[in-house]
């Protein structure tokens, strides 16, 4: 049954009034608001035609916008404060990719931000098991979920033939575009819900040799269960990078291992070849998924 949101348009534009959610579409934000109610809020039928002027005076408005923003925080909001294109054109920076505004920029992202003490390591561990495990000298990569990872393309030492960067935000996406145009990089940036029609769409007729997945699985299945199964599953790629965070956001408590088994045991259920890695703030792990 289709959930019927009051004011539809007007309560995403407000949920949207923060800054840390400005970059991302109208049709996510939707999405999400749509998994709220039918997750937490029970919405009363009115008795009259209300006008938004009324409306948005009850506890019913403020209670949808709140929880989500909340969701939308825990996906997305909290990793950035800020789309990424509007630190870019609000400095006129070199981009290039071992310039001291590109690092900076790697800071502006959580995620990234977390891993910029040890990017060279990350990357060489990746790497050095992704030959060991036969990787082409050509190849071409997928990083779904990829925050501002792309900005650290230098300390890739085996640089792919082509790059596909998919993520929420249409304005850091942008900003990605704008990086891989600047640098004369062989990538594209699109902006996607890895969790939506249109991706899958898109996503399921392709072909890639690598996916990189880091620190996304924890999100995805927070907005739909075993969704992350279901998308290794379908794309079509031999190796999947995928990792998990040590660390809750912002390094506040340490994450319990056993939460991470459920992955080991669905590559190990489809006879797909695995490796682990633990690093100070990151579990790293190789999937060959055999056809």
């Amino acid at each position: 049954m289709e959930t019927i949101i009051p004011f539809k348009k007007e309560i995403i534009k407000a949920i949207k009034e923060k800054k840390e959610l400005q970059g991302l579409s109208d049709e996510f934000v939707e999405h999400i608001l749509k998994k709220t109610i039918q997750q937490k809020i029970k919405l009363k039928k009115q008795k009259e035609e209300l006008r938004f002027e009324q409306y948005k005076r009850g506890k019913e408005y403020k209670l949808l916008i709140s929880e989500t923003r909340k969701q939308l925080r825990t996906i997305y909001g909290v990793f950035v404060q800020e789309p990424l294109v509007n630190h870019i054109k609000q400095n006129n920076e070199s981009l290039d990719p071992e310039s001291a505004f590109v690092q900076t920029l790697l800071s502006q992202h959580q995620s990234t931000k977390e891993r910029a003490n040890f990017y060279k390591t990350f990357y060489k561990t990746i790497y050095e098991e992704l030959e060991k495990k036969g990787l082409p000298e050509k190849y071409v990569l997928a990083d779904f979920a990829c925050g501002y990872n792309p900005l650290a393309y230098h300390f890739i030492s085996h640089k792919p033939q082509h790059y596909d960067a998919i993520d929420l935000s249409p304005k850091d996406m942008e900003g990605l575009n704008i990086f891989f145009k600047e640098n004369k990089i062989d990538g594209t940036a699109h902006a996607f819900d890895l969790l939506s029609e249109e991706f899958k769409k898109w996503a399921y007729k392709k072909t890639w040799d690598v996916v990189f997945l880091f620190k996304a699985l924890d999100s995805l299945e927070t907005i739909e269960r075993h969704s992350s199964k279901k998308l290794i599953a379908n794309i079509k790629a031999k190796y999947f990078v995928v990792t998990f965070p040590e660390q809750s956001i912002g390094g506040r408590k340490k994450i319990n291992s056993s939460k991470r088994t459920w992955f080991e045991t669905f590559c190990t259920k489809n006879n797909w070849d695995w490796t682990r890695t633990q690093l100070t703030n990151e579990t790293i792990y190789i999937v060959i998924k055999n056809s």
